[in-house]
């Protein structure tokens, strides 16, 4: 029974073993980057927007100390305006691009979140399975230990029938007038009392009485 005992602290390693999945801490992460990205503003905006007020005031004032007549200096501050609009207007494009960029991160970070929900998923039916795989494997054994038990009490006992049965046409050892065991029966009573399978097994011991009777 050794091979079935083995077997069974076999599989019971295993099921302890079968490995329970953590889940990576990498997808939440891209995912927060990519949120703080999308509500942000372009990195350097905030200088550039100064920049370009800063410029704008400065060529006003300019114009403002320069000009010779009022005509000129409409037309300076036109042309700085327009100017300063165009530089806006870029900004604005640039920054439009950068919002476009941090959505494509976003759903890039969705799309992580649920490719990991999904190898989770996975995992945990496999595991299932494998536990349902080990404990029906388990189960097995056991059953095929009993079974093998079973049919080797089995084996023993009708051997021991057959035994008796021998030790009754033995001559000297069965039945019919004395022999050499000093009596009719008298062998096959003694191998019944020297085996206590067979003391204790009421089949034998009542075919040895009426071997001896």
């Amino acid at each position: 029974m050794g091979y079935f005992k083995e077997a069974d602290q076999q599989l019971k390693g295993l099921l302890a073993k079968n490995p329970n999945y953590q889940r990576s801490q990498y997808p939440g992460m891209q995912l927060g980057i990519a949120q703080q990205t999308l509500n942000s503003r372009m990195p350097g905006a905030d200088q550039f927007s100064r920049n370009i007020m800063s410029a704008g005031q400065t060529g006003f004032n300019n114009a403002s100390k320069y000009a010779t007549d009022a005509s000129q200096l409409l037309g300076v501050n036109a042309g700085i305006q327009g100017q300063t609009d165009q530089q806006l207007g870029d900004l604005r494009l640039q920054e439009g691009d950068w919002k476009k960029f941090g959505l494509g991160q976003l759903n890039d970070a969705y799309k992580g979140m649920y490719q990991q929900d999904q190898y989770m998923n996975e995992l945990d039916q496999q595991k299932y399975q494998n536990e349902v795989q080990l404990e029906g494997a388990i189960a097995a054994n056991k059953y095929a230990k009993r079974r093998a038990l079973w049919d080797t009490v089995s084996g023993i006992g009708n051997f021991a029938v057959s035994a008796a049965g021998a030790f009754a046409g033995i001559p000297g050892l069965g039945g019919g007038g004395g022999g050499t065991s000093g009596g009719g029966g008298g062998g096959a009573q003694v191998a019944a009392a020297a085996n206590p399978w067979f003391r204790n097994n009421p089949q034998v011991t009542g075919r040895m009485g009426r071997i001896g009777g």
